[in-house]
C-alpha cells in the first residue's frame, strides 16, 4: 500500500483534532457548555482517526520493509547462484575440452570422478590440485600465480613453475617462471625459460627463447594452440571463484 494515504488522513486528522480540541476549550471557557461537548465529540473522533492512521501508518512502513527485505534476500539469491552458475559454465567448459584432449590410448583408463568441474578447496599453503589432462593435474599455487604438472597419486612433480601453457593431446607447451623459486635458481635455472612436455613418456625439451619453442614444437609434431594462456586464464571457473 503507498504511504500517500494514511499521511494524508494523518495530516487532516491531526489538524481537526487540534482545532475541535481549541474550539471546545473556548467554549467552555465562554459558558457554552453544549457547544464544548460537541466540540468535545469531534475531538475525540477526530484523535481516533488520527490514532487508527498513525497505526495504519505503522503497518504499510512494516509491510513495505518486509517486502524489501525479500526482495534483497531474492536478489542476493539469484545473484549468487548467477554467479556460481557462470562459473560452473566456466568449469565445464574447460573440462569439456580436457575430455576433447584425452589421449584415445587412456580410453576406459580415466577414473570417473577425475574429470570434475566441482570447486577446490585451498590448502593452508595456497595450493590447489586442479584437473588436467590424465593422469595430469595442475597444482596451482594462488600465492604465486604459478603451477607445476603433477601425477596426484604418486605425488611426482613433471613440470615445475608454469604460468603459461597450451596443449594437445600428447604435449604440452609452456612458459617457465621460476623468479620466486629460490631452489631452481640455485639450481642455476634461468628466471624464465620454455620448454615442451611429452604427457606420453613424461620428458620435457628446454627451449631458450619462444621461438626455439615454436621451432621445436612444430618440428616434433605439436597441433595445439600456439597462443600460451596463463594458468589464471584456463582456470578462471575455479580462481575466479576462490578469489571473490
Amino acid at each position: 500500500m503507498s504511504f500517500a494515504l494514511p499521511v494524508i488522513v494523518i495530516i487532516l486528522s491531526g489538524i481537526i483534532t487540534l482545532i475541535t480540541i481549541i474550539m471546545a476549550i473556548i467554549a467552555l471557557a465562554n459558558g457554552k457548555t453544549r457547544n464544548g461537548i460537541i466540540w468535545l465529540v469531534g475531538f475525540f473522533i477526530a484523535l481516533v482517526i488520527l490514532i487508527l492512521s498513525i497505526i495504519k501508518l505503522i503497518g504499510v512502513i512494516g509491510e513495505n520493509v518486509k517486502t524489501g527485505i525479500d526482495w534483497a534476500k531474492k536478489y542476493e539469491k539469484n545473484y549468487e547462484y548467477n554467479y556460481d552458475s557462470g562459473n560452473s559454465e566456466e568449469r565445464t567448459y574447460f573440462i569439456d575440452t580436457l575430455v576433447k584432449y584425452t589421449n584415445e590410448s587412456l580410453e576406459g583408463k580415466v577414473p570417473a570422478n577425475f574429470y570434475s568441474p566441482k570447486m577446490i578447496e585451498k590448502d593452508e599453503n595456497g595450493d590447489m590440485v586442479l584437473p588436467f589432462l590424465f593422469p595430469y593435474s595442475i597444482k596451482y599455487n594462488t600465492n604465486s600465480y604459478v603451477g607445476d604438472i603433477v601425477v596426484s597419486d604418486k605425488d611426482s612433480a613433471f613440470v615445475k613453475n608454469v604460468s603459461q601453457m597450451a596443449f594437445d593431446q600428447n604435449f604440452v607447451i609452456a612458459k617457465i617462471d621460476n623468479s620466486q623459486s629460490t631452489e631452481m635458481l640455485k639450481k642455476g635455472a634461468p628466471e624464465v625459460e620454455y620448454l615442451l612436455f611429452d604427457m606420453r613418456t613424461g620428458n620435457f625439451e628446454n627451449a631458450p627463447n619462444f621461438e626455439k619453442l615454436m621451432d621445436f614444437a612444430d618440428r616434433i609434431g605439436y597441433t595445439g594452440s600456439l597462443q600460451m594462456d596463463y594458468l589464471s586464464g584456463h582456470y578462471r571457473g575455479w580462481l575466479d571463484s576462490d578469489y571473490d
